[in-house]
Order: structure tokens, then sequence, then C-alpha cells
């Protein structure tokens, strides 16, 4: 760990995250034979249809995609059309002067695709304004279109790369990088196929993204570590500095919540290191066989062992509420960490969801016609449950809602809670200081996985104890670009230590 590491938080910063907004589209067109030297050798897949023989790469972009290809072990089966605008036409693509942009509309992002987004019941935001880190809907301030930050986005039915340029900057070629893995994922995987389920939870598409996020920003961030020190910079200096899209504009001044930041953050925050640990341990072929079968937990994003090791979330009874049932769906392991750091202090709140194993969440019409929900939630074991219970018990005690805990016969820990009658109340963590906690430990994770050739359960096992000999403090300022020299000999001394 050193100085100069960076973080997505809010979706405004950091390497390799919000280098996209995926605009995808219903349908593909039909495709004509795919010419030998662009198709590869598939294995595994299904062969899949060409384009016109006159399509061909932008000349500017071969040796991206050279490079997207090797570091992802598969090729392309056809070229697409690459596009790089200035601001303003970029912006006008995006259509963001054509409406508001509210913490609902988050459930329907630009990045889903349509099948996906019209299949994912608008629940997840229920049970977060139930359990009062959210704001009611009808309490929900809309927020001036304006521009949120983005740097580029794939239109899957036009089969078009849409890049904020108008020049092939560093940055640019970085977002080129991280939308290419996307197109070449999508043209041996049918990434719309990962979201066909029109029973598809909020919880299994959040853990989708986070696949199909991860892998791009796992290869960009490999592009990154191949720039010299004065193109890094560009880079970054492209990516966060003040003339960057990432300073003129952000979801957060757009009006979005925190919690609600962090959850679109999460896939690119977590999800490379997590496909980082996926690949370590089982190669390409390992990270084929996900995009396969893609997981349906977010666990894998707090603890990447737990997609390495295909775990499923374990069933649970649904509760019976006192009201009139609304909803019945899940919570998942990332939104319970988050939920709970507004009342616990973050280690507290990882320690219990690193023994997630599964959850329900029913949300029902309380007094008065408020949407209230009970929750369900079981551990991987009867000791994980009882620090689950118990951190649940704390949280409902801290005021966050209003809430009580309490254990079922059959063992699950159950929360029942209505949103506080004053709005949200300020959380005890902020939602971007903790996401810090898991970001670190899986950055410790990686790199003992990477340079240390630990197995992922020694490796886990060392990241878990390094971040626990730090507080968030000095695991935050971590991440500056200069380390106050007591905080770096701390992290030196548990590094050593662990």
């Amino acid at each position: 760990m050193g100085a100069g590491r960076a973080v997505v938080t809010g979706v405004a910063a950091g390497l390799g995250v919000l280098l996209a907004v995926v605009a995808v589209a219903a349908g593909r067109p039909d495709r004509a034979e795919v010419p030998a030297a662009l198709a590869g050798d598939g294995a595994g897949d299904e062969a899949a249809g060409g384009v016109d023989d006159e399509v061909a790469w932008d000349p500017r972009v071969v040796d991206l995609v050279r490079f997207v290809e090797d570091e992802r072990g598969l090729r392309f089966r056809h070229p697409v059309a690459v596009e790089l605008l200035d601001t303003d036409a970029y912006l006008a693509e995006l259509g963001v002067d054509t409406g508001a942009t509210t913490d609902d509309e988050l459930d329907d992002e630009p990045e889903e695709p349509p099948e996906a987004a019209a299949s994912v019941a608008d629940d997840g935001l229920d049970v977060l304004r139930a359990l009062g880190v959210v704001a009611p809907a009808d309490e929900a301030a809309e927020a001036a279109t304006g521009d949120d930050g983005s740097f580029g986005f794939y239109d899957y039915d036009q089969e078009r790369l849409v890049v904020r340029g108008p020049d092939l900057s560093p940055t640019a070629q970085g977002t080129i990088v991280h939308e290419l893995t996307h197109v070449l994922d999508d043209q041996h995987f049918d990434l719309d196929s990962l979201y066909a389920d029109p029973g598809l939870t909020e919880e299994q598409f959040a853990a989708r993204e986070a696949l199909v996020e991860g892998d791009a920003v796992r290869v960009e961030d490999a592009w990154v570590g191949t720039l010299d020190r004065t193109t890094f910079d560009e880079y970054v200096e492209g990516s966060f500095g003040p003339g960057s899209p990432t300073a003129s504009g952000s979801l957060g001044e757009l009006g979005v919540a925190a919690l609600l930041q962090e959850r679109v953050g999460v896939p690119y925050n977590l999800g490379g290191t997590m496909v980082d640990v996926l690949v370590l341990a089982g190669g390409d072929p390992a990270l084929d066989a996900a995009f396969r079968a893609p997981p349906d937990t977010t666990e894998g994003l707090l603890d990447p062992r737990a997609l390495v090791g295909g775990e499923q979330a374990a069933p649970v009874e649904a509760p019976v509420p006192a009201g009139t049932v609304e909803q019945t769906t899940t919570l998942g392991a990332v939104d319970l960490f988050l939920v709970l750091t507004a009342g616990i202090d973050a280690h507290t709140a990882l320690a219990a969801t690193d023994g997630w194993g599964g959850d329900v969440a029913v949300t029902y019409a309380g007094e008065g016609g408020v949407t209230c929900v009970d929750l369900a939630v079981v551990g991987d074991t009867a000791a994980d449950t009882d620090e689950i219970a118990a951190a649940l018990a704390d949280w409902g005690d801290a005021g966050a809602a209003e809430a009580t805990a309490e254990r079922r016969d059959d063992g699950a820990a159950v929360l029942h809670a209505c949103p506080p009658a004053g709005g949200p109340v300020e959380p005890l963590v902020d939602p971007g200081d903790a996401v810090y906690l898991p970001i670190d430990r899986s950055y410790h994770l990686t790199e003992a996985m990477a340079v240390g050739g630990l197995g992922a359960d020694e490796a886990f096992a060392y990241a878990d104890c390094v971040v626990r000999e730090l507080t968030l403090h000095q695991i935050i300022a971590s991440y500056d670009d200069e380390v106050p020299a007591a905080t770096q000999a701390t992290i030196d001394d548990a590094v050593a230590g662990c």
C-alpha cells in the first residue's frame, strides 16, 4: 500500500471506475459470416455472425483491440464502430437535457440492458427507504439534468462505441479499452442473456453487473499498468483532474443520495478485484465459466472467494409481516453492509456481513400507509447468524430506523423496520468512506495472490488481518497522494505483522 492508489467513491473518482456508461438497446442486427482473421477460435462458444466485409476497425484503436484480446484471452468476432465526440455532442447523445434524474431512476440506469431494466422490480429502493437510509419516493427531490461525469458508452443495438473526446487522449484510450472489453464479452457470451430472466431480482442483477463491469475494470487497469509515467499522469489528469468530466459532473451533483451513489460505484470499485481473484485462482477458463453461469449474489464483491467457489445464497423463509405485503425480494450482502454502516462502525459491519448466507426482505404497508420491511437473514454458520443478529440489533438501537431485531424459531435473524418519521438520519459512517474498507481488503487480497503467491484462503486471511489492524481513517489516508509518515508506519507494521 502506498501513495496515489485510487478508489471510486460516488462514482466520481478512481482508476477504471465510471469510465463507461453503457447504453444498451434491445436486439441485434443480423450478421453475415465472420472473416476468418477476426473470428478467433471461439472455443466453447456458439459461432457468432459477422458483418459486412467493408467494416473494419478504426486504425487508431487497433493496438487497443489487440491488447484487449490478449488480456482477455478471446478474439473479437467482428469490428465495431468507434466515435470520438466533443463534450457537447457526447452529452447530446446521452440526452442530458431531456428530463430530471431522481433516486428512483437509478433502478433504470443507462448501462442496464432494457430487458433487465424491465424485469427487475422497483423493489431495492423500497427496502432501503423502509430501512430509513433513502428518502421516501414522494420526498426524493428531483435533480437538475446535467453532466453525470461519464466518459463513454457502447450501443449494442447500433454496434457503435461512443467516447467523450474529441482527441484520442490517454483517458479516451482507457475508456475504449473498458468498453471494448464489454464488446468482446458480449460477442462471446451474449451479455443480454445474463439479464433475460423476467424473475431476476435486484440482487441477482447487481451480481451480474459486477461481473460484467469487473472484467472491464480489470482489463482497463491492466492497460493502465503498461503506461509510462508521463502518459499515466495524463490519464489520471484527464480522468480525475480539475478539467475532467468527473470534476464537472457527478451523480452527487445530480441530487442522487450518497448511499445510492456507492451502490452504482460498487461494481467498478469491487468488481475488478473480484474478477482479478477469480482469474488468479482459475485463469481465463474460470472467468469464461462465470459468464456462462453468472453469480446470483453480491457476496463475491466483499469476499471474492464466494465467486471462486461458486457459492449460492442459502434459502430463507420469508417473514410474515404485520401488514399487507407489497413485495418480496432480497437485500443482499453489499446492501446489508452499506445499510449497517449507517448505524454501526464499518469494521463491525463488514465482519457481520462476511458471514452472510442469504436473506429475504418483505415490504408491507405499515401504519399510516408508510412502507415498512421485515428482513430475515441467515449466516453461513450458526455463529455467523449470531454475529449478524447482534449487528442488526445494534443498528436498530442506533436509531437509523424505527427498528427491532429478534431471533426466529428456525434461527434466522429478523429485523422489523419502518423509516424514521423525520426522514433519513445522518449515517454514522458516510457510505463513501465505508466502501474503502472492503476495497482495501480486496487490494491486499489480490496483491497477496499475484505477488505473494498465496492461495485465495491464505490471501484473504492476510488481507483481513491487515485491515483489522488499521482504522478506517488510516485506510482512507493511504489513498491520498501524500500519506502521512505516521500512517504509513502503522500500515507497514500491519502488513509485516500479518
